[in-house]
């Protein structure tokens, strides 16, 4: 729709959609997934979620290099093996360590 309809520049595009996505994604993750209604704590999360996303990319280009490089697999194989990972990974961060209830951390 950004490239299309709006012409906006691919670049700009990619950019604009991602942000929203990663958005959508903790705002979705915090409310709705985890129920974490908390306004306080909320910068806290945010940061945490970042650290999360950082980790997530670096685990995803180890496990796609190796797959490369190591292993002589193509790099779908690669991807598609750091999504397995990541998303458990993200998962069990996002439940126990960024949005976890307050009385639950104590």
């Amino acid at each position: 729709m950004l490239l299309e309809l709006f012409t906006i520049d691919y670049r700009g595009a990619v950019t604009i959609s991602y942000f929203l996505g990663v958005t959508f994604h903790f705002l979705t993750n915090k409310f709705v997934t985890f129920r974490n209604k908390e306004s306080s704590g909320a910068v806290t999360q945010l940061f945490r979620y970042a650290f999360v996303v950082a980790l997530n990319y670096v685990v995803t280009m180890m496990i796609v290099l190796l797959t490369v490089e190591k292993l002589h697999q193509p790099p779908y194989l690669g991807v598609l093996i750091s999504v397995g990972v990541t998303v458990i990974m993200a998962y069990l961060l996002s439940k126990h360590w960024i949005f976890a209830r307050t009385e639950n951390r104590e």
